[in-house]
């Protein structure tokens, strides 16, 4: 059964009608959109642009996009346009020295959603969308966080997505909020139009308070942050702030507050993502123990390694204790790092160098 949806908007700059066709059975997504131009070709890919910029939204978030467009990355836009299964100029015409086209595209849902998850895949490092709403009532927008946050991201070698690209959706997404905030599903797909492997959302809110005994700006800051990655819908990071600070002046006070409270935050998050971001793979350590203790002592000493994402106790007994652990470190290097380590000496006096052994189980 076809699905319809005829949904009109009227742009100020451009006044043109906007009609979006879903089709639920064949998984196609009709677009008609008139776009405007110096020439005739000009209106015509301006058009197209349109076209597939609403087709990538309507695929990627449903029908609520039709309602609510955001704008979609050039990069994204350059893959895209081979969604494009046909389309067809419906009108043309000049009007006060500008050119006008009409254009009819068709475009397949499953290809649109196959082609962002490979372009993912593709990514080197990670890339990362930065929205969070950092403001104070009644005085307006603040970027501490974002700029803590895209520092540190680019001094460990992740790619932000630019400023103004996060401000146009942050301007647009009121609609997608419930309760005020955004769901992590609405979030990491926004994040799929700039193609971006992490999302990083939430607010930022300050509130401040003149205390005249002491002639001095009070200031609070509440901050609720997510980050998410966005081919499995994993929450990487989840930091929650709630800091007071004073000052001379109330921009005085904010300032402290954000390099005492936020500043750290955006370390932990940004630090949380490059790591994550690493291949990670599934190490199995056997260890020759006189003591079950020694097996527990190296368990605790493991989890507190860098690097390392999870530590599993597979078996232990007396004379082994096995265990697994998933990191992005290589095996020469976790083998380096046990290796070197002090606490380990007496067992190695007591047992000889073949007290450990390294087996490799697979990626995880």
């Amino acid at each position: 059964m076809k699905t319809f949806i005829s949904i009109f908007l009227i742009f100020v700059s451009l006044s043109f009608a906007l009609v979006v066709n879903v089709n639920e059975k064949s998984g196609e997504i009709t677009v008609e959109v008139e776009g405007m131009g110096m020439t005739f070709d000009e209106a015509k890919n301006d058009a197209l642009r349109m076209a597939v910029e609403q087709a990538v939204g309507v695929a990627i978030l449903g029908e609520t996009y039709v309602e609510n467009q955001l704008p979609v990355s050039d990069e994204v836009y350059t893959q895209a346009k081979g969604f494009i299964k046909t389309y067809e100029i419906v009108d043309k015409y000049v009007k006060e020295g500008y050119y006008y086209v009409k254009v009819r595209a068709v475009v397949v849902k499953a290809l649109v959603e196959k082609t962002l998850k490979d372009m993912l895949k593709s990514v080197g490092n990670p890339k990362v969308l930065i929205l969070v709403d950092e403001y104070m009532k009644s005085y307006g927008k603040y970027n501490y966080f974002y700029s803590y946050l895209k520092k540190n991201l680019v001094d460990l070698g992740a790619y932000v997505i630019s400023e103004e690209f996060s401000r146009k959706i942050l301007e647009r997404i009121e609609a997608f909020k419930k309760g005020g905030k955004l769901s992590s599903d609405v979030a990491r797909k926004l994040a799929l139009l700039e193609n971006a492997n992490y999302i990083i959302y939430g607010k930022v809110e300050y509130f401040s308070k003149f205390v005249s005994d002491y002639d001095v700006w009070s200031v609070r800051v509440l901050a609720d942050i997510e980050a998410i990655r966005t081919d499995n819908a994993r929450i990487v990071a989840d930091e929650i702030v709630d800091d007071a600070m004073a000052g001379a002046t109330k921009e005085a006070a904010i300032s402290r507050l954000a390099k005492s409270s936020l500043m750290k935050v955006a370390e932990r998050i940004a630090k949380k993502i490059v790591e994550d971001f690493q291949p990670q793979t599934s190490f199995e350590l056997r260890f020759n123990v006189k003591k079950l203790s020694w097996g527990s002592k190296i368990k605790r000493w493991l989890e507190e390694q860098e690097g390392i994402k999870k530590v599993i106790v597979k078996k232990r007994q007396r004379g082994l204790y096995v265990i697994e652990i998933v990191t992005s470190m290589s095996i020469d290097d976790v083998i380096e790092m046990v290796e070197e380590c002090d606490i380990f000496d007496i067992y190695t006096e007591d047992v000889g160098n073949d007290w450990i052994e390294f087996t490799v189980e697979g990626e995880k």
